[in-house]
């Protein structure tokens, strides 16, 4: 089809938004200049009928405190409501909330659209059909065309199948090869439809075979460690300004894409409640992208294809061709077709014609699915059945990679010893290349310092949990912190403790409303209906430790406090790698004194307590006392002298009912400070007026010869040898690091693998005896002098 002989004079071309790249793939092919506008069609209902902004958005949000995905949703619903009247309750609460809107002058419109449309020419390319709401609106419009594809299916299609993806990138790579040794340029040539499961392989046979391809990475604002570092200082109070001018060091892309969005929201006050909550939705949406190379194979969405181009379409599995519409957006079925769009069901419909009209419209395409990855399972397309493709396998090509050989003969050695199946080609490959089978040598082999420096861009960021790793074994240090393999998990756990620790950050203040923060807080994640339950027996949890919280405060005469605290401590350039210590310190209780600043350090967990400093001489369980060490240093703080570190356990098991004991007083007692204390009463008293008999410490007790012997107390010369302690081994750490020697060295404590245990890497690193290092026990903390446990 050719769509230039549809131009006639400026065309505006509405296309489905995978159709645009190869709309201007096509009219740039022709090398002639056409006066063309592409939208999809929800870019042409924004001018149509009207949109929105940012600060239509912060409006919605801090009046009506909704979620910013359902607030998406229900801004992008309210261009098709034309009516005056709805069945459904939903839409007729959206058309208030249109209404509203237009009357505050929150709805984006184009007014010079509509002599627009009466100038150009409007072309419907690529759309199978249109719903009947854009039926209405295009038979309106004089000028308007619907381009149908002229697609011939009188042909069987292809499809070539593979038992694992590497077989089938190794035999897209090898096609890939007789094509360039042909004389096909790299850029006449594209992979098609590349899921993040394909980029390891593909990136590993592209070197094997020595062909490029250029990948478009992208991560968010959100994934990269400043896009929080920003979002938790707005939470302070900064403005714009103040973020902006610290952004000096980060790269061109990334400072671009941080001032694209304070721009857009530049409007908001700087005490705005909800200026933190809106930059953070937004980071998660705003994409940097990367490419690796300049030249190479291009990776391109499922989408029309050019006649005079070759084409690669991998993964055509029924998990992902065609895309299926599940309906569990706000737009139900019901409500969809009483807007006049398409159902789910005719949406799949739909979506499968334009895959179809795709395929057979494609002349130079190969089409290849896989049974298996390393992890999953697959199944061919439904496609395949329906259309009577011809399913065909290949012989493996031996001609054109060394490397994918010699993969390929472990892969058939692992057969043989496994299951007892000789492969045809075994004999072949195993005289051709002596690999060494079945011997493994798990020593960590050493990296570039050169280039880890880079990939560190010089700067290291140390905290407690990645010195934890780094003393518990070197190469899980590296796997975690520096290759970062183990991505985060959001599990119900974490969730619940993000939560948590939001609302006791901010439930001392003088506005705090429980309902409302805890409200606000949850909708930032989805929970399932199990979870909910769960959720609700939570809440109440957390409004009791906040109730008790209060009581345990009034015991104190430290009164100021802050919260979620980041201290930022330079420990020096080694090398020439400069590190640095942080720390995010749940609470800080302090008081100004004559000579001091008396300051309590508190961490909240919500689950068990590691309070025992016995492994701290090893470098671990150093959590007290590296919030210590950066307290002693915190800019804040006036001659800080710290009269107790503690963990406090926020969610707490049941407890079982005791007719002889209180109830809530048991509960309250579960809810004491767990950790150590100064010896000096004149200071601890300060911080527990009833340190004598404690009912805030766990275990503090005082009686006519001192202390009681389970009260965990420290004197001041403890505390200095501590202090020792804890920069000596942050410095032998940075300088262990600065060394990139990253062996495999988990440690033994007594008859405890500590280095091994809950490590997600055994897989990987494949530890053995000779690595264990082992180190001496210790049941007290005497190593540090002074008083110890009373």
């Amino acid at each position: 089809m050719k769509l230039e002989e549809y131009i006639k004079g400026e065309t505006l071309w509405i296309v489905p938004g995978a159709e645009k790249d190869f709309l201007f793939r096509y009219f740039r092919n022709l090398k002639q200049f056409y006066a063309i506008k592409v939208m999809t069609l929800e870019e042409f209902l924004a001018h149509y009928a009207f949109s929105y902004d940012e600060k239509t958005i912060a409006y919605c949000i801090e009046k009506y405190d909704y979620g910013y995905d359902n607030l998406k949703e229900y801004l992008d619903i309210l261009p098709f409501l034309t009516k005056s009247r709805y069945h459904a309750p939903k839409l007729n609460e959206l058309l208030l909330l249109k209404q509203e809107l237009e009357a505050q002058g929150l709805l984006v419109r184009d007014p010079y659209f509509d002599y627009y449309l009466k100038q150009v020419r409007i072309l419907i390319y690529g759309y199978t059909e249109l719903a009947p709401f854009y039926q209405e609106i295009f038979c309106s419009l004089s000028n308007c065309k619907i381009i149908s594809n002229e697609v011939s299916y009188d042909r069987q299609l292809e499809v070539v199948s593979f038992s694992s993806i590497d077989d089938e990138i190794g035999f897209v790579f090898s096609e890939i090869k007789k094509l360039l040794d042909c004389g096909v340029v790299m850029e006449a040539i594209h992979l098609v439809h590349v899921t993040d499961e394909y980029r390891n392989s593909m990136k590993r046979m592209s070197k094997w075979f020595q062909i490029p391809v250029v990948f478009q990475d992208e991560t968010t604002l959100w994934d990269i460690p400043v896009g929080k570092k920003i979002v938790d200082w707005l939470r302070q109070g900064y403005s714009f300004s103040d973020v902006f001018a610290w952004l000096k060091e980060e790269k061109y892309e990334i400072k671009k894409a941080i001032l694209t969005v304070f721009e857009r929201y530049w409007f908001l006050d700087s005490n705005y409640v909800k200026r933190a909550y809106l930059i953070q939705e937004e980071f998660r949406r705003t994409k940097i992208y990367s490419t690796n190379l300049v030249r190479g194979i291009s990776c391109e969405s499922l989408s029309y294809m050019l006649e005079n181009q070759y084409y690669f379409l991998v993964g055509f599995n029924q998990e992902h061709i065609p895309t299926i519409d599940k309906g569990e957006s706000v737009l139900h079925d019901d409500i969809r077709l009483e807007l006049g769009l398409w159902d789910s069901n005719q949406i799949n419909q739909m979506e499968k014609q334009r895959v179809k009209n795709i395929l057979y419209q494609a002349k130079r395409l190969t089409i290849t699915y896989k049974d298996r990855t390393p992890f999953n399972r697959y199944n061919p397309s439904l496609l395949i059945e329906e259309e009577k493709m011809k399913v065909k396998t290949v012989p493996i090509s031996f001609f054109v990679s060394h490397r994918y050989n010699q993969m390929k003969l472990a892969s058939f050695l692992d057969q043989l010893r496994r299951y007892s199946v000789k492969h045809p080609d075994l004999e072949k490959l195993y005289f051709k290349y002596p690999i060494s089978y079945m011997t493994y040598r798990n020593q960590f082999t050493g990296i570039s310092k050169a280039a880890y420096y880079e990939y560190l861009d010089h700067k290291l960021l140390l905290s407690f949990s990645s010195l934890e790793n780094f003393y518990k074994c070197g190469f899980r240090y590296y796997l975690s912190n520096i290759l970062k393999v183990d991505p985060f998990e959001s599990t119900f756990y974490t969730k619940i403790g993000n939560v948590f620790h939001e609302v006791l950050r901010i439930c001392f203040e003088d506005t705090f409303d429980f309902e409302q923060s805890f409200e606000q807080e949850v909708q930032k994640y989805e929970f399932s209906h199990g979870e909910m339950v769960l959720l609700e027996k939570l809440k109440e949890e957390l409004r009791f430790d906040i109730k008790t919280i209060h009581k345990q405060m009034n015991l104190s005469h430290l009164e100021d406090a802050y919260y979620e605290e980041k201290i930022y401590y330079d420990l020096g350039c080694f090398d020439s790698l400069k590190v640095t210590l942080m720390g995010i310190i749940d609470k800080m209780m302090y008081q100004k004194t004559s000579q001091h600043t008396l300051v309590s350090i508190i961490d909240y967990k919500t689950g068990t307590l590691p309070i025992a400093f016995h492994n701290m001489i090893h470098g671990l369980g150093m959590q007290l006392p590296i919030y210590y060490y950066l307290v002693k240093r915190c800019s804040k703080l006036e001659h800080p002298k710290v009269v107790g570190m503690y963990l406090q356990k926020i969610i707490n098991k049941e407890i079982p009912r005791d007719p002889h004991k209180d109830y809530w007083q048991e509960k309250e007692d579960h809810l004491k400070l767990v950790g150590y204390s100064t010896s000096q009463e004149e200071y601890l008293k300060e911080f527990d007026c009833s340190y004598q008999d404690s009912h805030l410490i766990k275990g503090m007790k005082v009686g006519s010869n001192g202390f009681y012997k389970y009260s965990k107390v420290l004197s001041e010369q403890a505390f200095e040898q501590m202090e020792k302690l804890v920069e000596k081994k942050l410095l032998q750490a940075a300088r262990q690091i600065s060394l990139a020697d990253f062996s495999i060295n988990p440690k033994r404590i007594g008859k405890e693998n500590v280095g091994c245990r809950f490590c997600r890497y055994q897989d990987i690193c494949f530890c053995q005896e000779e690595d264990i290092v082992d180190l001496q026990e210790y049941h007290d903390v005497s190593f540090l002098g002074g008083d110890m446990d009373a």
